[in-house]
């Protein structure tokens, strides 16, 4: 596997492996919650609604992008993540749960979460990328994360397929919210092995 990733040096592939892990495993979740919110929306509501929901969409994640910036840099960026993971989980199950019930505005608010999601986490996740890695070491190795989080779409989508003919679309909502709760517990069990590696990377820090 080394030979093919042949731009990741010995000493970057502990981070390497962790941080494309914890992207892809992102990448899943909301890959998952993009089938779930789309077919949902498609087959309740239908495509007319389609244009004020991106409307409404867009205004959400420049909301959620303001409390994002609000939030980042007051704390270290791994608890940072962790916080955004876990309420955009509990956002998802509300939502989920009013869609459950019959909500149409629930359907649109999972359309909106998704957009506002997938804006705020891609972004802080190469924040907290950056905590371990330099410029040179990115110029080299961010295509190679690009196609972690590519791959993880890709199997996000497969499983989408398969959770949709066994289940229910709406089973992709539970995906998603528990795919993203997932991800936030490895981070938090990984916080003293961050830690060491973050050390490793700032010998001074």
């Amino acid at each position: 596997m080394w030979r093919l990733l042949g731009n990741v040096r010995a000493a970057e592939r502990e981070r390497f492996v962790f941080f494309a892990g914890l992207g892809g495993l992102v990448a899943i979740a909301q890959m998952l919650g993009q089938a779930g919110a789309e077919s949902l929306f498609l087959a309740r509501l239908g495509a007319a609604r389609l244009p004020a929901t991106f409307v409404a969409a867009s205004l959400t994640t420049v909301a959620v992008s303001l409390l994002y910036a609000l939030r980042v840099g007051r704390a270290r960026n791994d608890r940072v993540l962790v916080e955004l993971l876990a309420v955009a989980a509990f956002a998802v199950a509300l939502a989920a749960f009013a869609v459950r019930a019959g909500s149409a505005p629930g359907l649109v608010a999972l359309y909106c979460l998704f957009f506002a999601t997938q804006a705020v986490l891609t972004n802080h996740y190469w924040t907290f990328v950056g905590d371990f890695f330099d410029t040179l070491a990115a110029k080299r190795l961010v295509p190679l994360f690009t196609v972690g989080l590519s791959l993880g779409g890709a199997f996000g989508g497969m499983t989408a397929l398969g959770v949709v003919s066994a289940l229910s679309a709406e089973a992709l909502l539970a995906g998603w919210a528990l795919g993203l709760l997932f991800a936030a517990a490895l981070v938090l069990g990984s916080r003293a092995r961050l830690q060491r590696m973050y050390e490793q990377f700032h010998p001074r820090a």
